[in-house]
């Protein structure tokens, strides 16, 4: 895999392991990026995915499901 999320199918996520997310502790309240901690095998790709409807800051709310190959 490369990497592309053209190559991201059912199958690949179902024979895939989730990995545990620890949110890094932020200065303030509200801010404009939130960081996590997690382990995973060297050379390991991630794929992100956040669900349409995420709230933010403002009332801003997310669109689409956005996706991301790490």
């Amino acid at each position: 895999m490369c990497g592309g999320q053209q190559e991201i199918t059912p199958i690949l996520l179902s024979a895939s392991q989730a990995i545990d997310l620890e949110q890094a502790p932020a200065e303030r309240e509200n801010i404009e990026v939130h960081s996590f901690k997690y382990k995973a095998k060297v050379g390991a790709y991630i794929y992100v995915q956040v669900d349409k409807g995420l709230k933010s800051i403002g009332g801003y709310q997310l669109g689409k499901v956005s996706t991301r190959v790490l």
